[in-house]
């Protein structure tokens, strides 16, 4: 099968599904306004033919012609993230159209600046007028066909897969730690220590090797750290302190200030607990800063956006992993968690009631409070049982809906579907 994906080729969801189709042997290419490589696919840049035109009509005209041909020339042709290409009601119909949302293009995150008007009709049109519309989970998908007055039973739900053996579990990272030993931050001084636990690590990383440009944490071009392998804290012999880990954007939406807040209230209970949190973004400074405030910045270590193939070796050391969002279309983050057996406390928001189970995998809590996240993380730090009981099931729920292989055979069997109905049609 001919497919075309038009989106952003750095975009960790467009990467992951062209890589996958091109594996089973499908013929892919990612058309996009941003080149990036990605392994056995083609990927072309989004540009109309015939240069220094200066009338927009000749140039509207050449752009037509320019997607004419891109739907002519595959059997799909999926749009991500609902972006306009110039996808006309007129044109859709010479092609089998596709139109993927994936979050920030329906629902508006808070911090942000909104789309304008023009921008808004065009991602509406394209979901009334495409052959087909997709959305990564249920809750999502019913937000999907509201926005954009659509019959819900349109909007096919097909989610975004994990790769479960690069997110795996190891036994040691099972092994019991001390709720009273405290966590200092790894100095220089120190640094004849951290080859020695380099070593020691090792074992434990999967021989797979990770795409460096998928970065988790938001950002497009990751520091690069010699010490990624080695955790931030100087870690004595014996039972270990625990580690609450984040990793998202710092970006109002994903609520990272009010898991700094929690910080406080999780020591005073729970004195050995250390945080690590991953990612860029405008909110990451005045995070730092609010930790030296509330007199926590020796529990709290900031880590700049990681290469998402290194992301298992941090979370292997956690105890908890943390996802205080105030909007969520999916959650990528709570399935990666789960499936490395770490236990989740997220809010109870949008895409999360569906990648989370409340109590059986972690724990959903009431969303913008500082309070209910270091309820749950308490919970979870001082009840070793029904935290490893919690990972168990994590894995097993990621495993059995989320798999990467089961989802790329749902993107397939809907391919075939929506382009035999297109032909039909025609």
């Amino acid at each position: 099968m001919k497919v075309a994906l038009l989106g952003d080729a750095r975009s960790i969801h467009v990467r992951r599904l062209a890589r996958g189709l091109a594996a089973r042997s499908h013929d892919v290419h990612v058309i996009t306004h941003k080149p990036a490589a990605i392994e056995g696919v083609r990927v072309e840049r989004f540009s109309i033919p015939g240069p220094g035109l200066r009338n927009p009509r000749r140039w509207a005209s050449r752009k037509r012609r320019h997607v004419r041909d891109i739907l002519r020339r595959f059997d799909v042709v999926n749009v991500h993230f609902l972006a306009d290409w110039g996808l006309t009601p007129e044109l859709m119909r010479e092609g089998c159209v596709i139109a993927t949302a994936w979050g920030s293009d329906v629902v508006h995150p808070p911090g942000e600046i909104p789309p304008d008007e023009q921008t808004v009709a065009a991602r509406k049109t394209l979901l009334r007028e495409a052959d087909a519309v997709t959305a990564c989970g249920p809750t999502f998908a019913r937000r999907v066909a509201a926005w954009g007055g659509i019959d819900p039973a349109r909007v096919e739900v097909v989610p975004f897969g994990v790769d479960v053996e690069r997110f795996r579990p190891v036994p040691s990272q099972h092994a019991s730690f001390s709720c009273s030993k405290p966590r200092t931050f790894a100095r220089a001084t120190d640094r004849d220590a951290l080859p020695r636990r380099r070593e020691r690590r090792r074992s434990a990383i999967p021989a797979n090797v990770p795409d460096e440009t998928e970065v988790s944490g938001r950002s497009s071009s990751p520091e690069r750290r010699s010490d990624d392998m080695v955790s931030p804290w100087i870690e004595g012999s014996g039972d270990e302190a625990p580690v609450v880990g984040f990793y998202k954007g710092f970006r109002e939406v994903y609520g990272a200030s009010y898991l700094v807040r929690a910080i406080p209230k999780v020591a005073a209970r729970v004195p050995g607990v250390g945080f690590e949190l991953i990612g860029d973004g405008p909110e990451r400074e005045p995070c730092r800063r609010l930790t030296e405030v509330l007199g926590v910045a020796d529990r709290a270590m900031f880590l700049p956006a990681r290469p998402h193939g290194r992301l298992p070796r941090y979370l292997r050391r956690w105890a908890v992993s943390v996802i205080p969002s105030v909007c969520e279309a999916f959650g990528v983050a709570a399935l990666e968690s789960q499936a490395m057996e770490v236990p989740v406390v997220a809010s109870r928001v949008g895409g999360l009631l569906d990648t989370v189970r409340d109590g059986e995998t972690g724990l959903l809590v009431e969303p913008c409070s500082a309070d209910a996240l270091a309820e749950g993380i308490v919970k979870l730090l001082t009840d070793s049982a029904l935290r490893r009981a919690m990972g168990r099931a994590g894995r097993r729920f990621v495993c059995e809906r989320f798999e990467q292989q089961k989802t790329l055979d749902q993107w397939e069997a809907f391919y075939e579907r929506v382009r035999e109905r297109s032909c039909v049609m025609v």
